[in-house]
């Protein structure tokens, strides 16, 4: 009887223990992420003991690790490898394309353009062959048209729909401008266009959604405008505008990025610094890199050490991190984002505090 008492109080303890274990590793990080990607449809693909897989943003793998190399999640499907044969898979990690191509290209439309023993051919999101294997080279589908070359001698290229019928080029370059255009925000005040001055020479202009010239300039580009402000180009430098077009910055600059609260991250002489629009220095030009987002959070780079800047208070903390991903001033890739430190992945909220 003594002994099962015994037993019995060992088990109870034991019990106590892992439940004092589990609560005290709660919040720690028990996965090692040897590899990570940026947030995209509420997803990130992560590397764990040499595989990737996805992980959401409570930090739970919710497709496990089996593919040798991975990519971002497109319309519900993402490009996996398996060895030397690339797939598909959706969100739930279903396999929606077999893992039997060589080469496969998607661009957020029902088709993909497939690569087999060689040859280029076209297969819908069903994993259904649309048109066989037979072309040397073919490119994504685009608004259903894709450029294909039908032979490999001459590089002769035509452009095909989905049911592999041969379409004028004009057409090509229609649903080239249907696809950018769904990608114009509705609550731009303006978009790039273009327009020849009296010498010929192609120069900058906005329009609005039905085409409208709004103003014109002499810049040889502008971007799409970010809170009310937009980056122009001429000779290879960089400057900003208001939505009126009107110069905040002339086009001094190696690089501009339009930061939080109207800063400016500004790149002179292969150096980094920060100002606001009335050019007032937050902070000095000699950083190695700074990646802004739209937040109040900048991670900045000097001397091979990233660090976390707070663009409200403009509080620096330094030497924080090895690493940050390379994509991350693209505007879509929100918060939390991946950094590195001591060879492992870790993922930061806004504040630059690690969540998991």
């Amino acid at each position: 009887m003594k002994k099962h008492t015994k037993i019995f109080i060992g088990l109870i303890l034991l019990i106590a223990a892992a439940a004092l274990s589990s609560k005290f590793y709660k919040n720690e990080k028990t996965l090692v992420f040897e590899d990570a990607y940026p947030f995209l449809d509420d997803l990130a693909c992560v590397r764990i003991n040499g595989k990737y897989g996805y992980i959401n943003k409570s930090g739970e793998v919710v497709i496990q690790p089996a593919y040798d190399s991975s990519s971002f999640f497109l319309g519900g499907f993402s490009i996996q490898t398996k060895g030397k044969l690339k797939g598909c898979i959706d969100t739930n990690g279903n396999v929606v394309i077999p893992f039997e191509y060589e080469e496969i290209d998607f661009s957020n439309t029902p088709y993909f353009s497939v690569k087999k023993e060689g040859k280029y051919g076209c297969i819908n999101t069903k994993g259904e062959i649309i048109i066989e294997p037979s072309f040397a080279f073919g490119s994504s589908f685009t608004q259903g048209v894709a450029p294909v070359i039908i032979d490999e001698n001459t590089y002769e290229t035509v452009y095909i729909n989905a049911n592999g019928e041969i379409v004028d080029f004009d057409e090509y370059g229609k649903s080239i401008a249907a696809m950018m255009s769904k990608y114009w925000p509705e609550s731009a005040s303006f978009y790039p266009s273009y327009y020849l001055n009296k010498d010929s020479n192609q120069r900058a202009m906005a329009i609005d959604r039905e085409g409208k010239i709004l103003f014109k300039t002499i810049y040889d580009d502008i971007s799409m405008p970010e809170h009310n402000m937009a980056l122009v180009n001429l000779n290879g430098k960089v400057g900003c505008i208001n939505e009126k077009g009107i110069e905040i910055l002339p086009p001094l600059y190696e690089d501009i990025q339009i930061a939080y609260e109207n800063k400016l991250v500004i790149k002179e002489n292969g150096k980094y610094g920060i100002i606001d629009i009335f050019r007032n220095e937050i902070l000095p030009l000699k950083y190695d890199d700074i990646k802004s987002y739209d937040s109040k959070l900048a991670l900045v780079k000097l001397n091979g050490r990233w660090s976390c800047l707070n663009l409200e208070t403009n509080e620096l903390k330094e030497n924080v991190y090895d690493n940050v991903y390379s994509y991350l001033d693209i505007p879509f890739l929100g918060f939390p984002i991946p950094v590195q430190k001591n060879e492992v992945w870790f993922y930061i909220d806004e504040n630059g505090e690690i969540l998991f």
